[in-house]
């Protein structure tokens, strides 16, 4: 495994700000029927405050950590191609979707669990010993 601490941190702390986020949300007023949801006012002040705080917080220290577990990922398995939506979502910054932090949180997990697996070259191919 790959992982480090400072992976498992940020993790944690993207999960507590979506569960923050959420609870939140629940709380906001609701247009009454047929129209439902949250007045864009309100849910604008409200997207805008945690868009802030994603983008002060954890951005670019998640995307610090996911380089650098990238890069060993990379140097232990060169040719390591990894697909993830956090993974976009991170890379571009984004605060997109009503699961952002979460999606970045797994991708992190992800990473910092990767096992890589080693490859094995047929003896023919080894080049030879000087």
């Amino acid at each position: 495994m790959l992982g480090s601490l400072r992976a498992v941190e940020i993790q944690a702390s993207l999960r507590d700000f979506q569960n923050r986020m959420e609870a939140e949300n629940r709380s906001l007023p609701r247009l009454p029927p047929p129209q439902y949801g949250v007045p864009d006012d309100i849910f604008r002040a409200f997207l805008e405050k945690y868009r802030s705080e994603y983008n002060s917080k954890f951005v670019d220290q998640a995307l610090s950590i996911a380089s650098e577990i990238m890069s060993r990922i990379e140097a232990a398995a060169p040719g390591t191609r990894i697909q993830h939506g956090g993974a976009l979502m991170l890379y571009h910054k984004s605060f997109a979707g009503p699961r952002a932090a979460v999606e970045v949180a797994e991708f992190l997990d992800m990473l910092a669990n990767y096992q890589v697996k080693p490859t094995k070259i047929p003896l023919g191919l080894l080049p030879p010993i000087p």
